[in-house]
């Protein structure tokens, strides 16, 4: 009957242990973008609330290439302004091994619905810097 008792406390702490361990692993920094999934768009759109209320916020989004290697985006929002650079200067079959910054007036997202799902696109609009760019999207997030 112990034994029963003590196998049954091991296995339970066990399976605990699991499940914090899973809890604590799922979750990220706020500010990193690794799967463009649902809840990275949903950060996106803090950061983009946020710049449209005039305060400060900083994501990175890590953006992985066919080949296998990353493209590496950081935000920057003064609240008047939107910085961003796309750094590919990691992706050694990249054509432009290079780190590109743009400084924007405007960055949005907009939705569109696709055989795949439903995708959320982030567009800037008003930049300067490396390139003049009235408006383009950058970053796609799918769910």
């Amino acid at each position: 009957m112990k034994t029963k008792i003590v196998m049954v406390s091991i296995t339970l702490v066990v399976v605990i242990a699991f499940l914090f361990s899973m809890n604590f692993k799922s979750k990220g920094p706020d500010n990193v973008l690794i799967n463009l999934d649902r809840s990275d768009l949903i950060r996106m759109k803090k950061f983009v609330s946020r710049f449209n209320e005039g305060k400060f916020d900083y994501l990175i989004a890590v953006v992985p290439t066919i080949e296998g290697s990353y493209i590496f985006y950081d935000f920057i929002s003064t609240g008047s302004e939107v910085t961003f650079s796309i750094d590919s200067s990691r992706d050694p079959y990249s054509v432009d091994n290079v780190i590109k910054k743009y400084q924007c007036k405007g960055i949005s997202i907009s939705h569109k619905v696709e055989m795949e799902g439903i995708s959320g696109l982030l567009e800037v609009s008003d930049c300067t810097g490396d390139q003049t760019i009235k408006k383009a999207g950058i970053l796609t997030f799918r769910y």
